[in-house]
């Protein structure tokens, strides 16, 4: 697997902010001291609102996201005899395909 740019502690924070004449949500590395994202939004109304806040927690929360996708594979792998159900193979196969993703392979 290819190594990608998140740490095991880095972790994002997200906030809203103004550039000027936009809205937008700020996600923020705090660990690289940089924005990693930014989420413009024009409509106040609070169905956007919402949907353009939880964009922006969703990206806030990808570190953690990635990460424990890679603990679990590794749980996974310690099992003795891999005797597993198949919600878990699922799970797994999600969870290779998330890394995956993240890392520029294959998504499909």
């Amino acid at each position: 697997m290819t190594n990608t740019n998140l740490q095991p502690l880095d972790h994002f924070s997200y906030g809203r902010d103004s550039d000027g004449c936009d809205d937008l949500w700020v996600i923020h590395c705090p660990n690289q001291q940089r924005d990693v994202a930014r989420i413009t939004f024009w409509d106040c109304s609070p169905e956007c609102m919402e949907r353009t806040e939880a964009d922006a927690k969703l990206l806030s929360a990808a570190p953690n996201l990635y990460n424990a996708a890679r603990e679990f594979l590794a749980a996974l792998e310690s099992l003795p005899g891999r005797d597993l159900s198949v919600e878990m193979l699922q799970a797994e196969q999600s969870a290779i395909r998330a890394i995956a993703q993240v890392e520029g392979g294959s998504h499909a």
